[in-house]
C-alpha cells in the first residue's frame, strides 16, 4: 500500500552579485497542490526583494512509504 508521508517545497532564488542559487525550504505541503500555486508561492517569496531577487525554480520533494 502507497502512503503519502509528507512534502516539502524549495525555492530556488537568483540573487544579484551571488554565484550559487539561495534556497528556501517549506515543509507539510498539502496534498494535490497544482503547478500553478506552487510557482505563484515562488513568485511571491521573490517579491520580499524584489529589487535584488528571482524566482528560478521550484523544487517539489514528495516522501511516499510502501507497505505491505
Amino acid at each position: 500500500m502507497k502512503t503519502r508521508n509528507q512534502a516539502k517545497l524549495t525555492v530556488q532564488l537568483s540573487v544579484d552579485g551571488e554565484e550559487k542559487l539561495q534556497k528556501q525550504s517549506f515543509s507539510h505541503v498539502k496534498a494535490d497542490v497544482t503547478e500553478e500555486t506552487i510557482l505563484a508561492f515562488g513568485e511571491a517569496i521573490a517579491r520580499f526583494d524584489p529589487e535584488n531577487s528571482r524566482l528560478e525554480s521550484m523544487i517539489e520533494t514528495v516522501d511516499f512509504e510502501y507497505r505491505k
